[in-house]
């Protein structure tokens, strides 16, 4: 979506699409926060009965996780391969289809999953079931998603690489490296 935006129109025209995507991905992780908490106030009784077994998985499915980010094989994770219909792009108008797509982006679990990270932010929003803390943390996904979009299209126009594919390997490499970290670590901490 990020070479899309960045190369239709002008520059005050990619900067406004820019904004209507980006308020769609944090309306959409604004409304998966909200609808993790209300989840996870009404399964907190049962989460309360089976937390050392819930504990028992979560340590398993972090550590295959990581094991599956860094090197490909361990648990899978789930994943969409789903993605905005191309007929969309040419049938609605570009407005909202940017707007549709960062929102389907902020619900986090609808597109493609580089790493599993999101599902981690689904498991621990059940968990917390706390509003303001689960919002911050879903604003804080939806700003970030948002940013990522933003500079990729924003770079489009500026470089000899449309789409920065040169850079993509070792940007993945970086991603993927450093959410293989993050797992393990929220593995040994569940553990301790």
């Amino acid at each position: 979506m990020a070479l899309t935006i960045g190369s239709v129109g002008d520059r005050a025209e990619q900067r406004r699409n820019l904004l209507i995507h980006s308020l769609g991905v944090i309306a959409g992780s604004l409304v998966m926060g909200l609808t993790l908490v209300l989840l996870g106030e009404v399964l907190q009784g049962v989460l309360a009965e089976v937390e050392r077994p819930m504990l028992v998985i979560a340590i398993a499915l972090l550590v295959g996780w990581a094991v599956y980010t860094s090197v490909g094989v361990g648990i899978p994770f789930p994943n969409s391969r789903w993605q905005v219909p191309k007929d969309w792009r040419h049938t609605l108008p570009f407005e909202f289809t940017v707007g549709a797509y960062g929102f389907l982006l902020g619900l986090g679990v609808l597109t493609n999953v580089v790493v599993p990270v999101i599902w981690v932010l689904v498991g621990a929003s059940l968990a917390i079931a706390n509003t303001p803390t689960v919002l911050f943390i879903w604003l804080a996904y939806g700003i970030t998603r948002a940013s990522v979009t933003a500079r990729e299209a924003l770079a489009v126009g500026e470089s000899d690489d449309p789409g920065g594919q040169q850079a993509r390997p070792s940007h993945l490499r970086l991603v993927k490296t450093s959410a293989c970290a993050l797992l393990l670590m929220l593995a040994v901490t569940l553990v301790l």
